[in-house]
């Protein structure tokens, strides 16, 4: 049965957090995006694991993909928060495009 596997892309040594700090703060809300259709995917396969194991409770491949789903399901939205802490507020006066802070006006 295909499944859906999340790659981590990181370079080498790169944990989480430090993948998080590096990422250029305009990506942000890209990569928030990317994230949430990783686990749109990974939702959609536990939903058809879950149909192939109503055909075949004893597939204990089926149910070990659904467990390890769910780990990077809980990890992914856990780098979403994290991005989202870091989102800058769209209506704060802390800097224009050109980088000058409003109140220095």
């Amino acid at each position: 049965h295909d499944g859906i596997y999340m790659r981590d892309n990181r370079p080498n040594g790169m944990g989480p957090h430090t993948y998080n700090r590096e990422l250029d703060p305009r990506l942000i809300p890209d990569e928030i995006k990317r994230l949430q259709r990783v686990i749109e995917k990974l939702e959609e396969s536990n939903a058809e694991l879950q149909a192939a194991l109503q055909e075949d409770p004893t597939e204990q491949e089926f149910k070990i993909a659904v467990e390890e789903n769910l780990v990077v399901i809980a990890r992914t939205k856990c780098k979403i928060r994290e991005l989202e802490k870091r989102t800058p507020c769209k209506c704060s006066p802390a800097a224009d495009d050109d980088g000058m802070s409003n109140a220095s006006l």
